[in-house]
């Protein structure tokens, strides 16, 4: 697979229609999946699919395959081509530096389905949204995000803290409403 992806990316530099095509098929789902997160609406999803696939094929040559894994590149250009969409949009809410809890040994409590977590997370807060997909699914560090988001270190942090509590708050709602229902 290996070798077929890398004459697939060498194809799709050469604008070769049925290599994109390929290439699209491959990694729609997976894009489609970085879009769902970002987005509080499917046709918000739909909206950042269609730029992000754009962005890829159109940059797809300066791809490194030196640098890294095509898929990691690829969900990169994807972030940051969201973020550059919604660089207005998103508000953060002033929080007070309270204690927040953040209680690490009960993260996998229960069991939750990858569409249930993709739902719950398109109902957050834009800013906790943001936030939580840049450094929980995207690897970045509050620095990180704070540069990128123009905001301060200590806000990424408790929009993160915030939005990770409240998502584990409705996913365990969710999945004792899943259990009532079961058990009827």
């Amino acid at each position: 697979m290996v070798l077929q992806l890398k004459d697939l990316i060498n194809k799709c530099c050469q604008k070769d229609e049925k290599a994109q095509k390929l290439l699209f098929e491959l990694f729609s789902p997976k894009v489609m999946t970085v879009c769902r997160r970002y987005s509080s609406t499917n046709e918000d999803a739909r909206e950042y699919f269609q730029e992000c696939f754009y962005q890829i094929l159109m940059s797809i040559k300066n791809f490194d395959p030196d640098q890294g894994e095509f898929e990691g590149w690829m969900y990169k250009l994807c972030y940051y081509t969201i973020l550059k969409l919604r660089k207005n949009e998103v508000k953060f809410f002033d929080l007070n530096h309270e204690q927040i809890e953040t209680d690490e040994d009960n993260q996998n409590e229960f069991p939750v389905s990858e569409e249930a977590l993709i739902s719950e997370i398109q109902k957050l807060p834009e800013g906790y949204r943001l936030v939580l997909n840049l450094y929980a699914f995207e690897g970045l560090s509050h620095k990180e995000i704070s540069l990128c988001l123009n905001i301060t270190e200590s806000t990424s942090r408790s929009q993160f803290a915030r939005a990770k509590s409240l998502l584990k708050k409705r996913l365990s709602n969710h999945n004792r409403l899943q259990y009532v229902s079961r058990s009827i």
